[in-house]
């Protein structure tokens, strides 16, 4: 017999494909604007024609399955309520057409096809949900009337007709339950669940009989104990077959309902899982061509079978999306096609398998991509990456389509391909990616480079272990996402090249394709250095674009094309002068500070900021010791990690900013040897950043210390020789400034392996000092009166700044040469510049 749940789907499917044929139609035009198409209002009729029919059987049903059953019939009748205002609204909307603009008809329409779908499922699974009630309903009626029976039988005596009443009633009502276990069978995923309403179900209805039995014999023989007892223990076995086959059921049922809105963790899991089980699909597949009546090859495709229902089920449960809807009753009726029956019982149609296997697969995975599709449409709406979603998932379905259509089985590595597509296609209908995004993508796929090289290093350890070649292919199809996302958030041509030289070299160690997809561990091993530079080069390219569009939103003038131009050219110098090393995360931060400084003039040079900053990194340096110590005598501690790695952040913090003050080439080069070195004792980027304690000996802390300490007097040398050019105590001549930077040079080879320390330093800014203050003054200009009247300071005009001095070490005066003027003599003229006395007329 047919189930009432099976007429409702077989029309709900008819109509599934009619709404969604609809919404795709509706989905194109609207994309468009395009004007309505006379083809579509006859569409639209038979929608509504299908509806109706839908309707009209579903009403049926309340009043001839249900209507014993308040609760379950007001229920019926509420969904048909709702499928005909949708009926009615999307009507409507059609007669419409020559009073509402354009854009909103569609949009009304859109979401008119929208609500039949949901209101189509929603009629479905109160059907399903209403056979469940009547099912627990007849269970609790048969039970009360088998204790009717008990009671009555004590009463046998006195009332003979009530006791054949109660037990006429109780047999039947566990042989309706029996009917309705065997319905139910049908209808049930879990293949325990059709098991037991399978057995339970024949048991009832042989016990049935077996009641009408047992008491007619007890009102031939009422004294009888034996004859009272057998009845008594029949009715306890008819309680025990009921709850046996009720309590599974409602476990079921209870799991069902805390599930009814699937997670997106779930549906992601579910669509893994038909993926996963496509391989072993088409294997049984192929030993059913080559013994088409083995058993054990029949039962094991029919569980397989069973599974992906389940699962496909579960995927179309998640959304209210009718192209998915769609693919599932397409799926539903291909299933039926090639298998007989459910549960244990199910056998596989030989010859229609072999036929529809291919198919089949296809089917399979389309939905399979479809519903992880879903989920990330979704999440881009949630998130308000995407205002719509419609429009994506319908350019998305004849990609996934194509896909399917061009494999023998969808493998992982397609479906993420279709999603880092479905990635792009999200970005380019947002009309892009925000800067800070951009950022912390570029940023997320420097930390994850250096991974490439671990996984390959084990895979090639070990060419047997499968989990290892996984990895690997898994993280090749990353870095293939991550490319194509890099290349979606800029559409600079120079991005896109780098983009297609990745694809190509990726394609070159990439063998196969699906599930058989796997790296050539050998080809790759000599790409793996210059792979992992141009996905380097790639995300530098999006950092330095995410930087020029935020200084351009801050109100900055941006000659971006210029500006990324020459920012290319930079990098692929640098990419040429590095050769096999990487283009870690240190020397893309100088080039993209190199960017800011020259694209964006960066700060005003202020040498004493930059010398202020310079005085404070003995401390600072001081007690990065002292961390480096604490996190040496608790390697496990990750606070103390985290602590030492919070304060190398700062550290390299004053170190940009006194650079970025400088605006001098020597301090900044001699940051990015700091750099160069803290990458050398440093693993990882960003938040997943730590030190490698073991590299950071005493030896790597000396050279770092002496690296700081050069940086710290550079600093403050062009500082002090700044403020004495801006006095006019010096010339502009950098004399004395190279001068200081040959003595630092040769103290520090002088020192051989020792690097220079801050007392070196300190004594190197003291001479420096002091030939400033013997340096010959700066000459007075040609135009300069000598007869005229000095000018005079404006009043309040700031005293000039102090000197730096070298830092923590006592400085003695160096007696001035000549004595102070008392006024200035010039405009430029403020300090101690050395005024000749005025000739007389």
């Amino acid at each position: 017999m047919t189930s009432t749940g099976e007429v409702v789907q077989s029309i709900i499917e008819s109509l599934g494909d009619g709404i969604s044929q609809l919404t795709l139609v509706v989905l194109q035009k609207k994309e468009i604007n395009a004007p309505i198409p006379p083809a579509l209002p006859p569409a639209i009729q038979g929608v509504a024609q299908a509806c109706a029919t839908l309707i009209m059987v579903g009403k049926r049903i309340a009043d001839t399955e249900y209507a014993e059953y308040p609760h379950i019939f007001t229920q019926l009748h509420d969904a048909c309520s709702g499928l005909e205002a949708a009926i009615v609204t999307i009507t409507t909307v059609v007669g419409a057409t020559g009073t509402t603009p354009l854009a909103q008809l569609w949009q009304n329409l859109l979401d008119a096809c929208r609500t039949i779908a949901e209101k189509t499922t929603l009629m479905l699974q109160v059907v399903y949900a209403a056979e469940l009630k009547r099912l627990f309903s007849v269970a609790e009626q048969t039970k009360e009337s088998l204790e009717a029976v008990s009671a009555r039988a004590d009463t046998i005596f006195e009332t003979p007709q009530e006791f054949a009443d109660a037990a006429g009633e109780a047999a039947t009502n566990a042989g309706k339950l029996a009917a309705f276990a065997v319905r139910r069978v049908k209808e049930e995923d879990s293949p325990l669940v059709q098991a037991v309403l399978q057995q339970r179900g024949a048991e009832l209805s042989q016990r049935s009989d077996a009641i009408i039995e047992r008491a007619n014999a007890l009102l031939r023989e009422p004294s009888n104990p034996a004859v009272k007892g057998a009845l008594a223990s029949e009715l306890t076995a008819v309680r025990t077959a009921v709850d046996a086959m009720i309590v599974p059921v409602k476990e079921v049922a209870a799991e069902r309902s805390q599930n009814t809105t699937v997670s997106d963790d779930q549906v992601i899991a579910s669509a893994d899982a038909v993926v996963a089980k496509l391989p072993s699909l088409l294997r049984l597949v192929q030993a059913l061509k080559v013994a088409p009546a083995d058993a054990q090859v029949q039962a094991q495709l029919a569980g397989l079978v069973n599974d992906l229902k389940a699962e496909a089920r579960l995927l179309a449960t998640s959304t209210q999306n009718p192209e998915i809807q769609a693919k599932k009753q397409s799926l539903d009726r291909l299933m039926a096609a090639v298998v007989i029956g459910t549960g244990p019982a199910a056998k596989i149609k030989a010859p229609a398998m072999v036929a529809k296997s291919a198919e089949l697969v296809s089917h399979l995975g389309e939905l399979a991509a479809l519903g992880r599709a879903d989920v990330a449409v979704k999440r881009a709406v949630a998130e308000g990456r995407l205002l719509e979603g419609e429009a994506v998932l319908a350019q998305m379905r004849p990609r996934i389509a194509s896909e399917a259509a061009s494999k023998a089985a969808l493998g992982p590595g397609d479906i993420d391909g279709l999603l880092r597509d479905l990635d792009a296609m999200i970005i380019d209908q947002s009309g892009g990616s925000d800067p800070d995004s951009s950022d912390a993508l570029a940023g997320s796929v420097l930390a994850k480079l250096p991974k490439l090289a671990q996984l390959l290093h084990r895979a090639q350890a070990s060419p047997a272990d499968q989990r290892a070649q996984a990895e690997l292919v898994s993280f090749v199809g990353e870095l293939r996402n991550d490319a194509r996302l890099l290349a979606a958030v800029s559409g600079h041509p120079a991005l896109q090249a780098k983009r297609a030289a990745i694809e190509a070299a990726l394609g070159q160690v990439l063998e196969g394709s699906g599930a058989g997809e796997k790296v050539n561990t050998l080809k790759l091993a000599t790409r793996v250095k210059g792979l992992s530079n141009d996905l380097a080069a790639a995300a530098a390219f999006v950092k330095a674009d995410a930087l020029l569009q935020k200084a351009a939103a801050e109100g900055c003038v941006v000659h971006k094309d210029s500006a990324l131009a020459g920012f290319d050219r930079a990098l692929t110098a640098k990419l040429a002068k590095l050769g096999d090393k990487p283009l870690d995360w240190a020397a893309v931060d100088v080039l993209l500070e190199d960017l800011e400084n020259s694209a964006l003039g960066g700060s005003e040079p202020d040498p004493d900021q930059a010398a202020a900053i310079a005085e404070g990194l003995q401390a600072k340096f001081e007690k990065l010791q002292a961390l480096v110590q604490k996190a040496k005598a608790s390697p496990n501690d990750p606070a103390a990690q985290a602590e030492l790695m919070a304060f190398v952040n700062e550290l390299r913090a004053d170190l940009r900013s006194a650079a970025t003050y400088s605006g001098s080439a020597a301090v900044r080069a001699k940051r990015a040897e700091i750099e160069t070195l803290l990458g050398q004792v440093i693993e990882g980027s960003g938040a997943a950043a730590k030190f490698n304690l073991m590299k950071l000996d005493d030896r790597a802390l000396q050279g770092l210390s002496g690296a700081v300490a050069e940086f710290a007097a550079l600093a403050q040398a062009e500082a002090m020789v700044a403020r004495a050019i801006a006095e006019g105590r010096i010339g502009e001549s950098n004399e004395l400034l190279d001068e200081f930077r040959a003595k630092m040079a040769a103290k520090t080879a002088a020192n051989g392996e020792q690097p220079l320390v801050w007392l070196d330093a300190s004594a190197l800014l003291r001479e420096l000092e002091a030939s400033i203050d013997v340096a010959p003054p700066a000459p007075f200009p040609d135009d300069f009166s000598v007869s005229g009247p000095r000018p005079v300071p404006a009043p309040g005009a700031p005293a000039a700044a102090p000197r730096p001095t070298a830092p923590s070490v006592p400085t003695v005066p160096t007696p001035a040469p000549y004595p102070a003027a008392p006024a200035p003599a010039s405009v430029f003229a403020a300090g101690r510049v050395p005024i000749p006395a005025p000739r007389a007329p």
